[in-house]
């Protein structure tokens, strides 16, 4: 499938796809199937990942591992920002403090003995059964009487607090340690790529193949299962709308003020869609893919190392390479059968694409 095909199509399904917390299991890992069907048989044979010569990429080489970090570290301070719509925010609070949304509310109660299913999952469904008890014990005169005192102090203060969980929201997705990335592009030719991201030309490209299966690591505690996935970046006019989930941090400060239960996460793949949108007039000649993967158990670390396993392919050294970390790597690439390549610049064309010579 053609990349800008393979991106449209990827966009639309990863937001209209959304994964609560409180879904079941079963049907989790069938929204899930459905986008790896999307995936998988477009992943490109062949995918690059530039590198400095520094100690901890040479290491990562010689052990065969993937370093994957978090976006903290990444050079582009703008990358993995997303985008709070503090106005709607705004228009959902005072919808929330609306009288007569509200009453609407208390009259299906009582009508029919249930809490609106539609609403469960902003209230949570613990809060939604206490809401639900109280509606239906109580008067509408003794449900005003509670609702007018705490009205202005309560509204006054999610109104007051949207700003600050709006830039709070923004640079926690930044922030989170626990999921960790590796970028990898489509162009092991791109000048581009060379000069920013191995180091000006002295550093090193590595060339993997990761179609199929991904294989991950299963621990005892399900929360340190390391199960990584692989995703084309979406190149967007756009930031990913991080809205919803600014809206349920600022719904929870209330509740956990109130002494209501915290409502279940919204989405479980917002820390995938957060991470997977970047700038299309900026960064589309990236074609960048990343390989990602949310585990509890690195959240205090800037870092991940996977086995690579088979998958590492090649070597290709920049034309700037210092020779005594060339020699080193080289004799690496030789004990592991892994093919070598020189990148240069070529002298007897007018162009200005880099050439790759076997060695």
């Amino acid at each position: 499938m053609d990349r800008n095909e393979l991106n449209r199509q990827f966009k639309q399904i990863l937001e209209t796809t959304v994964l609560p917390q409180s879904i079941p299991l079963e049907e989790r890992n069938r929204s899930i199937q459905i986008i790896e069907d999307l995936i998988r048989p477009n992943v490109p044979e062949q995918l690059f990942r530039f590198r400095s010569a520094n100690l901890h990429s040479v290491m990562s080489f010689e052990h065969n591992t993937i370093t994957l970090c978090s976006a903290d570290l990444f050079q582009d301070k703008f990358d993995s920002t997303v985008y709070v719509d503090k106005e709607k925010i705004r228009r959902d609070i005072d919808l929330g403090f609306d009288w007569d949304f509200q009453k609407s509310i208390i009259d299906e109660v009582r009508q029919t003995g249930h809490f609106p299913e539609a609403l469960i999952p902003l209230f949570g469904e613990a809060n939604a059964m206490h809401l639900a008890s109280i509606y239906k014990a109580a008067s509408d005169e003794e449900i005003v009487a509670g609702w007018e005192y705490g009205k202005e102090l309560i509204r006054n203060y999610a109104l007051d607090n949207i700003s600050p969980l709006a830039s709070q929201q923004i640079s926690a997705t930044r922030q989170n340690k626990a999921t960790k990335i590796a970028c990898f592009t489509e162009d092991i030719r791109s000048a581009y790529m060379w000069d920013r991201y191995a180091d000006g030309y002295k550093g090193f490209a590595l060339e993997y193949d990761l179609r199929g299966a991904i294989m991950g690591e299963e621990a005892e505690d399900p929360t340190e299962n390391v199960f990584p996935a692989l995703y084309p970046v979406i190149y967007s006019d756009g930031k990913y709308d991080a809205t919803e989930i600014a809206s349920w941090n600022l719904v929870n400060a209330f509740y956990t003020a109130t002494g209501l239960s915290v409502s279940p996460f919204p989405d479980l793949l917002y820390w995938y869609k957060a991470f997977l949108y970047k700038d299309a007039a900026g960064y589309s000649h990236e074609r960048e893919w990343r390989f990602m993967c949310t585990c509890e158990k690195t959240k205090d670390s800037q870092f991940l190392e996977i086995t690579s396993g088979n998958r590492m392919k090649a070597i290709y050294y920049g034309p700037y390479i210092a020779p005594d970390i060339k020699e080193h790597l080289s004799m690496w690439a030789k004990r592991h059968k892994i093919k070598e390549y020189d990148i240069a610049l070529d002298d007897n064309s007018r162009s200005f694409e880099l050439s790759i010579k076997p060695i």
